[in-house]
């Protein structure tokens, strides 16, 4: 029995041995895969990211943000919009950015005000949906990210 025991532990310390190395002389892409790849490269071609989520005070208050963050999250919100033509809830629309509850009211209510996102319902129940003057604001951002990646190739 120990001889088996014996032999079992030397493959199983040459395994993570071997696995070990091949993590170390690995490149950071190769091990985050091709997602980190992707990022780098919409950085590079000046393709907006989706918006982070607001910093958080150790009081619960989210940090100040830049009419310029406003802008591009409201943008990503009109571009989740324009892929669910059904509507989605202002649930969903956080789920889908990994924004903060927070952060919402402010996102939607800009949306709204500049008649990007139109809305229907109450309260929880309200669906937000993407408008005819936010549709066209989705597919001129297509238009130019198309151009850009055409320019790039």
């Amino acid at each position: 029995m120990s001889a088996l025991r014996t032999s079992l532990h030397d493959l199983a310390s040459k395994f993570a041995d071997d696995v070990l190395s091949t993590l170390r002389t690995a490149s950071l892409e190769a091990l985050l895969g091709e997602d980190v790849a992707r990022a780098a490269h919409r950085v590079a071609n000046g393709h907006a990211a989706a918006p982070r989520a607001a910093k958080v005070a150790p009081n619960g208050r989210l940090a100040r943000r830049s009419p310029e963050e406003i802008a591009r999250a409201v943008g990503t919100i009109t571009d989740v919009l324009g892929k669910h033509p059904a509507g989605l809830r202002s649930e969903q629309i956080r789920n889908i950015l990994g924004l903060q509850p927070k952060e919402m009211p402010r996102l939607l209510s800009e949306a709204l005000s500049k008649k990007l996102v139109t809305s229907r319902g109450e309260k929880r129940a309200t669906t937000y949906f993407l408008s005819k003057g936010g549709k066209k604001t989705v597919k001129k951002a297509t238009r130019t990210a198309k151009r850009v990646t055409k320019k790039s190739k």
